[in-house]
């Protein structure tokens, strides 16, 4: 299967894709262009722009966002552009910036940190409650990547990229444990990136250097469809539009990259939970 090339953003590094069902819109950013888009059914597309590197973007309440920054955790008004503050996690962001992030079955956000060059193993893997209260659940992390949960919210999914494994953990109440890989990339498939999980549980993932995004069965640990791209370095993946059987695909620049792509699996995902910081 091939994807189809959807809009061309020219974005440095675009990531986190999300599809909006109470807007009708699709969501990204362009982490290293500082940037949040949002494009409409229509085709019309907003672009705010920030003073800081700004990695994710989920569903919040009404007409609010939650951005990963780097900086921190912030809700953004899409109507009147104010940047709020939720939490700086109290540390220095000289080294560091946040990267791929997702809310919970609860509106908990869930959102990793990765260093910068030079900084290897030096990000983590958090959860932020309601009000700014956060704990961490994975340190020693360097590229943190890819979340997805069961239907059943009895499991987590995630990576750290430069491992090129998918873990599975027990999830429980906001807390995850019990560690297992249940999949590992091989390595002419380059690192495996964001991720999103469709109805049937089976986990599309985003290959950054592998030049599409594959389809892996997480209880067999066996990759079951390919879509192929024409740039090497994709990066992540969402189910979209009202029937959620559309795949979006962002890529970064190079090679041609840097444009969002999309294609029909034949399957549909699920809608992002809504965070509620």
């Amino acid at each position: 299967m091939d994807g189809k090339l959807w809009y061309e953003a020219g974005c440095k590094l675009g990531e986190s894709p999300m599809w909006h069902a109470g807007r009708k819109s699709f969501f990204w950013v362009d982490i290293e262009g500082k940037a949040l888009y949002e494009r409409d059914m229509q085709g019309t597309v907003r672009r705010h722009t920030f003073e800081q590197r700004v990695s994710m973007v989920a569903p919040g309440r009404g007409e609010e966002v939650i951005l990963g920054l780097q900086g921190g955790v912030a809700r953004f008004h899409l109507a009147t552009g104010v940047l709020e503050w939720v939490t700086t996690f109290n540390m220095a962001w000289d080294t560091i910036r946040c990267n791929d992030g997702r809310a919970d079955q609860e509106g908990r956000l869930w959102i990793g940190t990765m260093p910068m060059q030079g900084h290897e193993g030096a990000g983590n893997l958090y959860c932020v409650e309601a009000g700014g209260q956060y704990c961490v659940q994975q340190t020693g992390v360097a590229i943190s990547n890819g979340m997805a949960w069961t239907a059943d919210n009895r499991y987590f999914y995630y990576t750290d990229s430069a491992t090129r494994e998918i873990w599975r953990y027990a999830s429980h109440n906001g807390r995850i444990s019990g560690r297992q890989t249940v999949i590992t990339i091989p390595p002419h498939l380059g690192l495996p990136d964001g991720m999103a999980i469709d109805a049937a549980g089976m986990l599309w993932i985003a290959l950054y250097g592998g030049s599409g995004v594959g389809c892996w069965d997480p209880h067999s640990g066996k990759m079951i469809d390919f879509i192929s791209l024409p740039v090497p370095n994709v990066t992540a993946c969402a189910f979209a539009g009202d029937s959620l059987d559309q795949l979006v695909i962002t890529t970064a620049a190079g090679e041609g990259g840097g444009h969002l792509y999309m294609a029909v699996p034949g399957v549909k995902g699920v809608l992002p939970h809504v965070c509620l910081l």
